[in-house]
């Protein structure tokens, strides 16, 4: 028996929501923020800027997937941020050799 991940998400992304990821992203707005603008699941967001960066259409940023929110040390509802980090995702890959 197999175990399928996150079998409700939808990883169909049209070319302007993909753009509008992009120009939110460039624009700092916390991951949590960007899955309200395009109305889409945060597990979908993050996965889809993991392939971003991975193509090298998004750079790491100050804050991370936190975005601006870093600074103020809460996101944007109040809460504290998480402890976990995927900084692995978002930085510049190192060559191998």
């Amino acid at each position: 028996m197999y175990y399928i991940a996150c079998e409700d998400c939808d990883f169909i992304w049209t070319k302007e929501q993909v753009q509008t990821f992009r120009h939110l992203w460039r624009q700092g707005l916390h991951l949590v923020d960007i899955a309200k603008e395009l109305k889409r699941h945060q597990n979908e967001v993050v996965i889809l800027a993991m392939d971003q960066a991975d193509l090298g259409y998004i750079k790491l940023r100050y804050g991370g997937i936190y975005g601006q929110e870093w600074k103020k040390g809460r996101r944007s509802n109040g809460k504290k941020r998480p402890r976990y980090r995927l900084r692995r995702y978002f930085e510049p890959k190192q060559a191998q050799g």
